[in-house]
């Protein structure tokens, strides 16, 4: 009766005891199939391995406190991610960088001049602020980190759609952002900057946002001192809105401007003053067209240029 044996790589395959050629010793090297089969069983453990993935290469930083901080939009600021199949296959044909989300979640197509933008914000620590929902943001972070180097090592906090603070005509909101909440009528919201750092100090805080109404409350609302409290427009680096499927999408130069800005006022003793008269703010003031909602139809829009954008669709990915 033949015997079998466990084979010697430990993989639990088993095998008859393989005759050992004339003359060969037992410390030789294991030759011909039998090393053959230990090489692929150790190229499948590797792969297996999660020290091997993409993804867990992406991690947060630690927060530097004495440094100022950029808090950076996501959707239709830094990428446009798309859905419908049509767009999809007309920006995989333009010159735009695409990368695929995972499953049905789309395409994330990168704002020119991004990787150009993070070159520029050493001396800053650089977080991520955005509307999208939780699952959403941290899906397309970790997709962008996996094919840019230049996200690695930069980013120390994120924040999404259940950071935001709501409000109504009348009053602050207690219930938690989610989906519904930023789709139902007369729902608005605005981007605390104090929740972007661990001491809550906005006066070093820089936001770069393409929605006007994220870093300032909406004029219909009657609460005087929530509007004041929420008022951050002197911390705002304003861009225009980047769609992917505009035709001069792939000259956009805005991110290269913003960081000619941020590079320019970095290691300034008073970043908001530094900010304030900055001849690259006013030209990015003049490269936005937002239109604000009209004081009697302002209570139903969540931002009329926001609803256009990846960002308010996505808020559905919410977990």
């Amino acid at each position: 009766m033949t015997k079998w044996y466990t084979s010697p790589s430990g993989s639990g395959l088993f095998s008859s005891p393989r005759q050992k050629p004339h003359g060969e010793s037992p410390g030789q090297k294991v030759v011909g199939q039998d090393r053959t089969l230990i090489e692929k069983m150790s190229s499948l453990v590797k792969s297996l391995s999660p020290k091997n993935s993409k993804r867990s290469k992406f991690m947060l930083v630690d927060e530097l406190p004495h440094l100022p901080t950029v808090a950076l939009d996501l959707d239709a600021t830094l990428v446009h991610t798309l859905v419908d199949p049509v767009e999809i296959a007309v920006a995989q044909q333009s010159d735009l960088r695409t990368i695929r989300l995972p499953g049905n979640m789309g395409l994330v197509v990168e704002r020119p001049g991004i990787e150009q933008l993070f070159s520029c914000l050493t001396g800053y620590n650089v977080m991520v602020f955005s509307a999208g929902g939780p699952f959403y943001v941290k899906t397309v972070i970790e997709t962008l980190a996996e094919e840019n180097l230049f996200l690695r090592g930069k980013l120390c906090k994120i924040l999404s759609g259940s950071d935001l603070t709501l409000y109504s005509e009348l009053s602050e909101l207690t219930i938690a952002p989610c989906a519904k909440s930023l789709n139902t009528e007369g729902v608005c919201y605005v981007k605390d900057l104090r929740k972007a750092r661990g001491d809550g100090d906005s006066r070093m805080v820089l936001i770069v946002d393409d929605n006007p109404y994220a870093f300032q409350v909406q004029p219909h609302m009657k609460d005087d001192d929530f509007k004041r409290r929420y008022d951050f427009t002197l911390n705002a680096v304003p861009v225009p809105l980047f769609i992917a499927t505009d035709s001069e999408a792939v000259s956009d130069t805005v991110l290269a401007l913003v960081g000619r800005l941020l590079q320019t006022i970095v290691g300034a003793e008073d970043t908001l003053a530094a900010l304030k008269d900055h001849p690259d703010l006013s030209e990015l003031k003049g490269m936005c067209h937002h239109v604000l909602c009209p004081p009697e139809e302002a209570p139903r829009c969540v931002s009329p240029e926001f609803r256009q954008t990846s960002e308010f669709h996505c808020t559905e990915f919410s977990i």
